[in-house]
């Protein structure tokens, strides 16, 4: 189930074999998500690599603990529990249009998958968020 997840995600980004990523069709390498030092979660068919390279959210801290709360839910189906909260508004609004553009993006190349289908999924969640401005 879900463990209690301390305030800083640490991710692996480079674990994973780079050769091995196929982008056209989010087939995915398996990939090991490092929360606190010493629970891991195994992110197997989610090319997690790839897709933080294309939100460029490498850069800034709680962007990637987002993003790493997002697969963890992704592999363990849980839709609730996205570690959003600690998000600040500016950081907050930089995942929900990163995640508008990658998840575009997958639609397009890869089609209608599992994966496309929770990030529409965790879209959805973050539009509903009072942070989300109202258009």
């Amino acid at each position: 189930m879900w463990p209690d997840l301390p305030g800083r995600i640490a991710t692996d980004w480079h674990n994973a074999p780079r050769s091995s990523i196929n982008t056209k069709d989010s087939t995915a390498v398996a990939g090991t998500i490092l929360v606190g030092t010493d629970v891991q979660f195994d992110i197997r068919g989610v090319d997690f690599v790839w897709i933080a390279d294309e939100l460029r959210l490498r850069e800034t801290e709680s962007n990637r603990a987002a993003l790493s709360a997002a697969l963890i839910a992704y592999e363990e189906g849980v839709m609730d529990m996205l570690l959003l909260d600690h998000l600040n508004l500016d950081d907050f609004r930089s995942v929900g249009l990163a995640l508008d553009e990658v998840t575009s993006d997958l639609k397009t190349t890869g089609g209608e998958s599992d994966l496309v289908l929770f990030l529409e999924r965790l879209q959805e969640a973050i539009h509903r968020d009072s942070r989300w401005p109202n258009e």
